[in-house]
């Protein structure tokens, strides 16, 4: 213990003679920590958390591709999305969502949000319950349906 106390003292006594390395190690220790945090926090979000859904194993990602003009991943429209959906034997089954901007308009004018165009089934793929009200019923995603609309808990507030 005596010999942890003489190291501390000395290492006191050092930092004091020379400030300014001891203001440059710990802006460098401050930097370290918290680009390790950071890549630590969105390692973990992305590959280790998942999605927070129930059987996550088992969902996949259905897009296009166009080689020729070298698209890796595009949407799939609509049309062929309903056509996918009723001919498939292959998923249980099949939800889709576009996402984009959307206006809300209140007493204080319209507002633009985050947000997305879903088929009516996908909270039941997924599994998921909105906390008031109700999800999307079969059908409420049909042509010529008035459009229905789910708001996140902070649109809300």
């Amino acid at each position: 213990m005596n010999v942890l106390l003489k190291d501390l003292t000395f290492g006191a006594r050092s930092l004091l003679k020379k400030p300014g390395s001891a203001v440059l190690s710990v802006v460098v220790l401050a930097l370290g920590i918290g680009l390790c945090t950071t890549t630590f926090s969105l390692v973990y979000g992305v590959f280790l958390r998942g999605l927070g859904v129930e059987e996550q194993d088992r969902l996949a990602i259905v897009g296009y591709q166009n080689l020729e003009l070298e698209v890796e991943n595009t949407g799939v429209p609509m049309h062929d999305y309903h056509r996918w959906r009723e001919e498939q034997r292959t998923f249980e089954a099949m939800a889709a969502w576009r996402m984009g901007t959307i206006n809300v308009s209140g007493t204080e004018g319209p507002e633009r949000f985050d947000g997305a165009r879903i088929s009516a089934n996908l909270f039941d793929l997924l599994g998921e319950r909105p906390v008031l009200g109700r999800a999307f019923l079969p059908g409420d995603d049909g042509p010529g349906v008035p459009p229905h609309t789910i708001l996140s808990y902070r649109v809300w507030q």
